[in-house]
């Protein structure tokens, strides 16, 4: 069983991370969606806060802190439906942290000890909230190197 402090701290680090990257750049540029890439910068952010908080809530019977009409935008498969404004840029940039936070507290209020486990991948079960917060680790991780590509084709 994972440490569930030490796992959102990891998060959390990649997610500033994240924040800060897209901090550098105009609306512009994190709207883009250089050739060769399917998405952008912020298409990215907020991929990661819907599927960790889809991931997260949805198996332990709670109603995710994300709507429903982001979770669907921005679920695995999508791509950036047209550019996103200033204000939504800065909505995704707080609440990458702030769904952490939440979900701390949550976590210290017991709404992820009724996790129902689930087959993500055909080799992969997740059984519990940390096993659902080391893979959200692992597939954040692998977007902010995306992140990262995109960055060096703007």
């Amino acid at each position: 069983m994972g440490d569930f402090k030490h796992q959102i701290n990891t998060l959390r680090f990649s997610r500033k991370a994240l924040v800060n990257l897209i901090g550098k750049y105009s609306a512009e540029q994190i709207n883009a969606i250089p050739t060769g890439f399917k998405n952008n910068l912020i298409w990215n952010l907020a991929h990661c806060v819907c599927s960790t908080t889809s991931l997260c809530y949805g198996p332990s019977g709670n109603k995710p802190q994300v709507e429903a009409k982001y979770i669907e935008r921005y679920k695995m498969g999508t791509k950036p439906e047209g550019d996103v404004n200033e204000d939504e840029i800065k909505f995704w940039r707080e609440l990458a942290l702030s769904s952490l936070d939440q979900m701390e507290e949550d976590f210290d209020n017991g709404k992820f000890e009724n996790y129902h486990a689930f087959d993500i991948t055909p080799n992969y079960k997740i059984s519990t909230i940390h096993d659902a917060l080391d893979f959200a680790s692992f597939h954040e991780g692998s977007h902010f190197g995306y992140a990262l590509a995109l960055k060096n084709s703007l």
